[in-house]
Formats: structure tokens, sequence, C-alpha cells
């Protein structure tokens, strides 16, 4: 629902990366998971995952990685 807000959901991001210190998640431990995610989402969206929709999720998930290492770094 916050896709078009970038503000509120830079801020939802930051804070899941607050919350997410408690349980001693590191931000150099978030890179990792794309590869997962990545395969999750080839498996799941089949021949609709090409190299653009890659490319976008991609984009999306270091944006989403950026806000959440600012939160954790706070």
């Amino acid at each position: 629902d916050s896709l078009n807000d970038s503000a509120y959901f830079s801020e939802m991001l930051m804070s899941l990366g607050e919350k997410h210190t408690a349980y001693n998640v590191k931000s150099e431990m978030l890179p990792f998971l794309w590869p997962a995610i990545r395969d999750g989402l080839r498996m799941r969206l089949g021949e609709k995952f090409n190299v653009d929709a890659e490319l976008a999720w991609k984009h999306l998930y270091d944006f989403i990685l950026c806000k959440m290492t600012e939160g954790m770094d706070n």
C-alpha cells in the first residue's frame, strides 16, 4: 500500500532494519538473501520472470537493502 509514498516506505524500511538488530541481524547479511528471493520469484513467476523483471526486482531489493541498512546503523 505504501509503494507510492516513498517517504513512508523509506521510514517503514528503516524501522524494520532497526527491529532486525534486536535479532542480531547484521547489514552485511542482507545481500545474501537476494539469491533465495530471486530464485523464489523465478519459481513463482515462471516465464514472466525475464531479464527485465529480474532487474526491476533487484532494483527494488537494493532500495530495501539500503533503507534497512540505514535503520540498522541508527
